[in-house]
């Protein structure tokens, strides 16, 4: 299921963890970036769920990264580009963003 509502209230939760505040309360992140959700996976970080915005992941790399993470038992949330757009802090955002979970 495509989210692509700015208004849906995973999306608002997922993007009050841009503020400090948020994160100290809800002991989660965001990583933005195929190399960084990349890293993440593979070391094993404890992630929550990955968000993907199918228009926008263009390298094979990133969409062997999220079937892998998906063959794992992952959750991946899948939004368009405007709602991922809205949680990344980057300008041109790269179509992934992993939500961790503080140890």
């Amino acid at each position: 299921m495509l989210v692509t509502s700015l208004t849906n209230p995973t999306i608002k939760m997922l993007r009050a963890l841009r503020q400090r505040k948020a994160r100290d309360e809800q002991g989660r992140y965001l990583i933005e970036g195929i190399r960084l959700v990349g890293e993440a996976i593979q070391c094993g970080a404890p992630l929550e769920m990955i968000i993907v915005a199918p228009d926008l992941l263009t390298s094979s790399f990133a969409h062997e990264l999220v079937e892998h993470y998906t063959a794992g038992g992952g959750r991946v949330l899948t939004v368009s580009a405007e709602v991922l757009g809205s949680l990344a802090s980057k300008e041109h955002p790269q179509g992934i963003i992993g939500v961790g979970r503080a140890r």
